[in-house]
């Protein structure tokens, strides 16, 4: 598994369990133990850690892999007590020329991201002193790859002129990713394998979407006629090392507005898009 694939999943891909399907358990949790009641037992769980040396990264880790997990109220309420813990930590790693608004939709996974991250590795720590590890080069590649990504992705879907985009150029935001180095982004979306802008010259953004081939062979679900779905990049640009996230969510937006795609779904429900037209 590539770090990419990492990043770009779910912390853990662990969702909480739909106990809250069960009308008899909700109802009596909901009466017994509001959301607000939850939350101040959270936080005096933190406050009140176990003075022995690594006791709040233990309660941390509680948390994260235990009582994060029990229901949806605890999954939501855990979830923005770690949140709060960590994000003036996450914060103080974000320098100029990147900006933050570790909330926002996309940026949001990042943060949880980062507070799994470290939650892991100050129990490691706390629990071996031989253990050699690399949080650097992790946080690195957090920080100076994946959060300025996510953060023009957010930016794209928040600038006042980006509703007319979309229904300009026919993209959906929602399938639409950023691929950010510090001199280059670009822009992708999902287009069929042997279309003809993936005829072109490959180029080092492109994915495939299902790249597990051995899997498709005996996925019966999948229609016989569906084309393997590549996201490929159709917009790219350089950019100075020094050029803020706004900056480039501004000129990237003015270079999409040149391009009329189409989108379209194929027989198993996978979308993927056309380009009609470009000025």
């Amino acid at each position: 598994m590539g770090l990419e694939t990492t990043f770009l999943s779910p912390p853990n891909a662990v969702a909480p369990p739909a106990y809250s399907a069960s009308d008899s358990m909700s109802s009596s949790s909901s009466a017994r133990f509001p959301p607000t009641v939850w939350s101040l037992i959270l936080s005096h769980f933190l406050s009140v850690y176990p003075p022995h040396e690594g006791g709040l990264s233990a309660s941390l880790s509680d948390l994260h892999r235990s009582v994060r997990l029990v229901n949806r109220t605890l999954h939501a309420l855990t979830t923005y007590v770690l949140r709060a813990h960590f994000l003036p930590q996450y914060e103080a790693r974000v320098v100029p020329p990147y900006t933050s608004s570790p909330l926002s939709p996309r940026e949001v996974r990042v943060l949880d991201h980062f507070i799994a991250f470290r939650i892991t590795l100050e129990m490691w720590h706390f629990q071996s002193s031989l253990l050699v590890l690399d949080d650097k080069g992790v946080e690195d590649d957090l920080f100076r790859w994946l959060q300025p990504q996510t953060r023009l992705e957010d930016l794209l879907a928040q600038h006042p002129s980006a509703s007319q985009v979309w229904t300009q150029t026919g993209v959906d935001w929602n399938d639409l990713t950023v691929s950010y180095r510090v001199r280059n982004v670009a822009l992708l979306l999902p287009f069929q394998s042997g279309s003809q802008l993936d005829e072109s010259k490959t180029t080092e953004w492109d994915t495939a979407l299902d790249d597990d081939d051995d899997a498709d062979l005996h996925d019966t679900t999948r229609p016989a006629a569906a084309v393997r779905i590549i996201r490929k990049a159709f917009l790219e640009m350089r950019i100075p090392r020094s050029q803020t996230l706004e900056a480039t969510a501004e000129e990237l937006l003015r270079s999409l507005r040149k391009y009329r795609l189409v989108r379209k779904v194929q027989g198993d429900g996978r979308p993927f898009y056309e380009v009609v037209g470009q000025a």
